[in-house]
């Protein structure tokens, strides 16, 4: 389920899964990522579990800190997994 109410943002304005339980939000005071603690460790490196604010049930990494982290281990594994699919290395015609 996804987050509702507040955040370590305040209220929530804004809500978007960007992947299966990891969300961009979009509060009164900032946004960021939040993704649930039972899955954050199924999904990353014990680092950037550790970089993530606890509140609640959710793991946060705002936009200005940690949520680069987040966006860049996703874009890891989304590479590893088309390598793997095609066999090869991905060209996508830029550097990430």
């Amino acid at each position: 389920m996804h987050p509702q109410g507040e955040s370590i943002w305040g209220n929530i304005n804004l809500c978007i899964e960007i992947a299966l339980n990891i969300y961009y939000l979009l509060g009164e005071r900032g946004e960021g990522i939040a993704i649930p603690k039972d899955h954050a460790s199924q999904y990353f490196s014990p680092e950037t579990v550790l970089a993530g604010k606890e509140k609640g049930e959710y793991l946060y990494y705002p936009q200005e800190e940690t949520m680069d982290m987040v966006l860049e281990e996703m874009g890891k594994k989304e590479e590893t997994e088309m390598e793997e699919e095609y066999g090869e290395e991905v060209d996508y015609g830029f550097e990430p």
